[in-house]
């Protein structure tokens, strides 16, 4: 599976609620995603980019950039919820601006 589906596969069951983000066609939620990306600290884009894009294992993930397990899967925990904050804000001026 590439890298944006699992990315677009994990974010639409998270945001399978929102009315928002259903009707984005496959290319703009890809945008999305990479809009999104590209608003977070590089630790946070290369935790999900290692697991998400490389799809690495969290033990893999903890040899290629040093951290502890632990440490690993709460970075990789809060970059998710960061990506998710900046997916509704983007998702959010994108509604206002069509107001």
């Amino acid at each position: 599976m590439g890298h944006v589906n699992v990315l677009l596969l994990h974010f639409s069951k998270v945001l399978y609620w929102s009315l928002e983000w259903e009707p984005l066609q496959r290319e703009e939620r890809e945008r999305y995603i990479d809009l999104a990306l590209e608003q977070l600290s590089w630790e946070d884009g290369l935790v999900l980019t290692l697991c998400y894009i490389t799809e690495n294992t969290l033990p893999e993930i903890t040899v290629i950039t040093g951290w502890g397990l632990s440490a690993t899967k709460v970075r990789l925990h809060q970059a998710r919820k960061k990506l998710l904050e900046q997916l509704r804000t983007l998702l959010d001026e994108e509604a206002q601006d069509l107001l």
